[in-house]
Parts: structure tokens; C-alpha cells; sequence
């Protein structure tokens, strides 16, 4: 005898950002679920101007770039700090080919734009361009 197999039905709920907003009232719980295994993120620390409600809501539905924690890697130290943010962030958003979600003059922290920019593509010449640099002293004449 066959056991009863469940109907397996799979739904697509579109939630706009105002119902999304009377589900995650407040910043915490949504950046808490979003990093948690449910969706499983990488993120921005939860006190950078970037994260804000509107960046959360555009990731939990889906609408701007994100990282899984499981494909998340640590970018090696870069020693060029005439790249700023705002270069890296173009640099991500050239890479993933998509909008990453930040509100104009609220970026994330360098160090988590180098990681997600190292994850996605390991290879970019960022991460290159200083790898066999030598530096000697030369002696007093």
C-alpha cells in the first residue's frame, strides 16, 4: 500500500514593502531574520548607515543584490586605500550586474564591500594590483 503523498503546491506571495513593513516593525527583528538561517545573509553590521529599514525590506523581497553566508569569503588585505567605497561599490555593482540597494550617501563599511566584491569574483584586478609589489631601502649615499 502507497502512502498518501502530500500535494505539493508551490505558491508565490507577492508582498509589497508596506506589508512587509506591518510584519518586521522594526529594524532588529528584520536584519535578525534576514541573517538568520531563513534567508541566511551576509550583511552590513546592523548600526551602518546603510542598513536601513527600506535596504531590508528591497532584500527580503528580493529586489537588490545579496550574499549568502555560505558563499561569503574574506577578502585579502588590499593595501591600495585610494579605492573608496563608492569605486568598490561600482566595482560589486559591475560584477553582479544588478542594483545593490543602498540609499545614496549611506554606504556599507569598505571591508564588507571587499568581501562580497571578493566572493563574487576573486579574480577582479582589485585584489591584484598590489599582490607583488617590493619595497627595499636603498642606502645613504
Amino acid at each position: 500500500m502507497k502512502g498518501i503523498e502530500p500535494e505539493t503546491e508551490l505558491r508565490t506571495v507577492e508582498l509589497t514593502l508596506d506589508k512587509l513593513k506591518t510584519y518586521f516593525p522594526k529594524k532588529k527583528i528584520l536584519y535578525e531574520v534576514l541573517e538568520s538561517t531563513t534567508y541566511n545573509f551576509h550583511l552590513p553590521n546592523i548600526n551602518s548607515s546603510a542598513v536601513t529599514v527600506a535596504y531590508l525590506l528591497k532584500l527580503a523581497s528580493r529586489e537588490c543584490y545579496s550574499l549568502n553566508k555560505d558563499k561569503h569569503r574574506k577578502a585579502p588585505r588590499i593595501i591600495d586605500r585610494t579605492l573608496n567605497v563608492d569605486d568598490l561599490l561600482k566595482e560589486l555593482a559591475k560584477v553582479v550586474k544588478g542594483q545593490l540597494g543602498f540609499e545614496t550617501q549611506k554606504c556599507p563599511n569598505r571591508q564588507w564591500v571587499l568581501d562580497c566584491l571578493y566572493s563574487e569574483a576573486p579574480s577582479h584586478p582589485i585584489f591584484f594590483k598590489n599582490s607583488f609589489t617590493i619595497y627595499r631601502s636603498l642606502p645613504k649615499e
